[in-house]
This record gives C-alpha cells, structure tokens and sequence, in this order.
C-alpha cells in the first residue's frame, strides 16, 4: 500500500543569532579585563549574578521559543497517528484469520509428526527407556520442513539412541557376568543390581575393575570376620549353666546349678552298703541341654532313674 503525499516543506525557524552575539561579544569585554581582590568578595558575587542572570534569559527564551515551535508538530503527529489507527482497525481481523490458520496448521503438523514418530518407536528396538529419549524438535513443526525430512532427522536420532542401548545393554551384561565370577571366591554374594547406577558414569573396564576391587574388599572383610571368630571361639573355655528348676510331686522346689565341663569331678554321695534307698517321682522342667547335665550328674552319683516321654 503506498500513500500520494504532497511535497512537505519543513518549517523553518526565524532566528538569527549573529546580532545577539555580536552585542554578547561587546559587553563581555569588560568582564574580560577585570581584576579582583582576595577581600572584594562583594564585587565578585555581583559579577557572577550579571552573568547567571543572562544564562537565564537565554535559556528561558529557548524553551519558551521552542514550545511554541512544537505546536504544529504535535499536530502533525497526531493526524499521522489518526491515520496508522485507521489501518490497524482493518488489520485487526485479518490478522485473526492467519493467526487461527498458523494455529490449525501448527497442531495438524504436530499430530502428524507424532504419529511418525510412535510408529518409527513402534518399528525400532528401543525399549521403554530409550523410546522416552526420542525428541520432538520444535524446528519439526516449521512450514519448511517436510514430514520426509522430520522422517530423515528421527532416523539418525534413533540410530544414535539404539547404539546408546546396545553398550548401555552390553556394560549391563559384563557386570552380571563379572559379579558371577568374583561371587565364587567369597562366601557373601555381591548384586549386580548395586553397580548398575555406575554404568553411566564408568567405562567397561573401569566396571570390571570396580567389581573385582570390591570383592577383594568383601573377601578380606570375611578373611578377618573368620579370624576374630576363632579367637573368639579359643578364648571360650567355661560356660556357666543355667538354672534347672526340679519339682516335686508333692508340691516342694529345689534349684541346682551344674558345670558341666568339670561334672565328672564332682564328689560322689551316692548309695553306701546299708544306706536306705527311697524312690522319689519328680517333674522337671528344663531345657534338653539342662537334662543332659542333669542325666550326666545322676549317672556320676550312681543313682538309677528312667526317663519317661
């Protein structure tokens, strides 16, 4: 759309300066030849006031020149802005109509390029880890670029992210099979699954060498929980025993404490020749180690019992 617009002749303002300077120039020469004294303060102030006072008038004519210059610019600017307003108001609809239509055109785009990719997913051996990795490209959805040359971009991806798959797949299965083999030397197992966070992060000899240090850190942690257990194990020459409650029939207890790595020593009270033999009926409840002790004591003292179930 172009305008005919009639030759415009720019304003020009009447001012000529060089009178102005000219009687500026011839009063300012006594100003020019003046000499004051430390102590003539007063002569000073009043020559400066002269001077401010004509700094003032000069600036006070320029602003109120130039706002009275500026009327019919105002104006002119306003009737330019009238008319871009007359412009913007057949715009406005127009405008709409190819903003709905990029709006349809982008969401058609995006269906379509989704339903590329779902299916090229769909197609390829990516598994659910690897398939999330796909991107959707925002430059997919420009005018410019065709569905075919989405489909180029998407194969190259997916070429990547598959060979991604296969070494993260392979490192995966150079640990299971490394852990299998260093589980064989130590009696705890490690879990391949506790390596995993490490395939990321460690190239595959980095892995192996990962495993194998901590299995000869957890084979002479073993080494060292079996050395303290026979030490433990040596030091262990007494044990005291329990408690064993015996009860009567009749109604009367009796407690007895036994040792029974030295029960053979105990002295032997058992029957005399003419010693009068009773035969007593007793309900014991102990534990079976406690009954052993108890059945060892009794066969020292030479006393006869039967055990009954």
């Amino acid at each position: 759309m172009k305008f005919e617009i009639s030759n415009q002749v720019l304003p020009v303002i009447p001012f000529d300066e060089k009178p102005i300077i000219a009687q500026l120039d011839e009063q300012l020469k006594k100003y020019e030849i003046m000499v004051f004294q430390e102590d003539d303060m007063k002569s000073v102030r009043a020559t400066l006031k002269e001077l401010n006072d004509g700094i003032k008038a000069i600036g006070s004519f320029r602003l109120d020149s130039k706002k009275q210059f500026l009327v019919p610019i105002d104006e002119f600017d306003a009737k330019c802005k009238a008319i871009e307003k007359r412009l913007i108001e057949v715009k406005g609809p127009i405008q709409q109509i190819k903003e709905d239509y990029e709006a349809k055109r982008t969401e058609d785009k995006r269906i379509e390029v989704q339903v590329l990719i779902d299916e090229m997913i769909e197609s390829s051996d990516l598994d659910e880890v690897f398939a999330t990795k796909v991107e959707f490209k925002k430059d997919y959805l420009k005018v410019s670029m065709k569905i075919e040359d989405v489909e180029k971009d998407l194969i190259v991806e997916m070429e990547k992210l598959s060979f991604a798959q296969e070494m993260l797949t392979m490192k995966r299965e150079i640990i299971e099979m490394t852990v299998f083999k260093v589980n064989q030397t130590i009696v705890g197992k490690l879990s391949p699954e506790s390596f995993y966070p490490l395939l990321d992060v460690m190239s595959k000899e980095e892995l192996v060498e990962n495993i194998k240090t901590a299995g000869i850190n957890q084979l002479n942690a073993e080494d060292e929980a079996a050395r303290l257990l026979r030490v433990v194990e040596e030091s262990k020459v007494i044990e005291e025993v329990k408690p064993v409650v015996i009860e009567s029939v009749g109604g009367s207890v009796v407690n007895e404490s036994f040792m029974d790595n030295h029960i053979t020593s105990l002295p032997n009270t058992g029957s005399n020749a003419g010693d009068e033999i009773f035969v007593d009926l007793y309900e014991i409840e102990a534990t079976e180690y406690q009954f052993n002790i108890l059945e060892l004591y009794m066969e020292d003292q030479n006393m006869k019992f039967t055990r009954k179930e």
